[in-house]
């Protein structure tokens, strides 16, 4: 966003029209592994978009109040069942005068959370209140936490928790951690899996 904000003259030009716009916007998730891009008009009304999406979450609809201020922002909220970043910025839209630009990055994505990942032996997973929305682990098709120690040690006591859980028969020591952020009121966890005879190897 931040390039395309101080991007040569010509770039404006592949947002003259809508077929233009969206031939550059499909191009630019391609080449960076976006999840989904789009421009709004001045008010936050969308042009167009890559693909279809919902731009109306409050993560969203918050990264584009933001932008409109002439700087650009970025923000990670749930949107569905996905947890996103959104990176919004005005941009010369030519013809069209300044416009809005956003990505969109889903961080939940099983690619993603491997990248994120650096220790040997350790698996993430995010949840929006008890349903996995992403996980390194493949669950097999389960993708509800019956646990209700952890879920009130989490969302009721806002606290984390700490010990054993077990995953396709997988021991792990896990730490559950409530995430929270003013642009978003959906209860969201994320939990760091490490797999318990690594750690007692390590230990020992």
């Amino acid at each position: 966003i931040g390039y395309l904000m101080n991007a040569p003259e010509n770039t404006a030009v592949e947002f003259a029209t809508d077929g233009n716009a969206r031939q550059f916007l499909q191009g630019l998730c391609s080449v960076s592994g976006l999840s989904n891009a789009a421009i709004f008009d001045m008010q936050g009304n969308l042009l167009v978009s890559a693909s279809s999406g919902d731009f109306t979450g409050t993560g969203a609809r918050n990264a584009i109040n933001q932008a409109k201020n002439g700087r650009p922002v970025a923000i990670a909220a749930p949107s569905g069942n996905k947890f996103y970043a959104f990176a919004a910025g005005i941009v010369d839209g030519g013809p069209r005068g300044n416009i809005i630009m956003m990505i969109q990055m889903d961080l939940s994505s099983p690619d993603f959370l491997r990248t994120a990942v650096k220790v040997p032996h350790t698996e993430v997973s995010i949840f929006i209140n008890e349903q996995r929305i992403g996980s390194t682990i493949d669950t097999q098709g389960d993708s509800s936490l019956k646990n209700q120690k952890i879920l009130d040690t989490v969302y009721k006591n806002n606290e984390s928790y700490i010990g054993h859980t077990t995953v396709n028969n997988t021991d792990y020591l896990a730490i559950y951690s409530r995430l929270t952020s003013p642009d978003y009121t959906e209860d969201v966890m994320v939990t760091v899996l490490e797999v318990f005879s690594y750690v007692k190897e390590v230990y020992i």
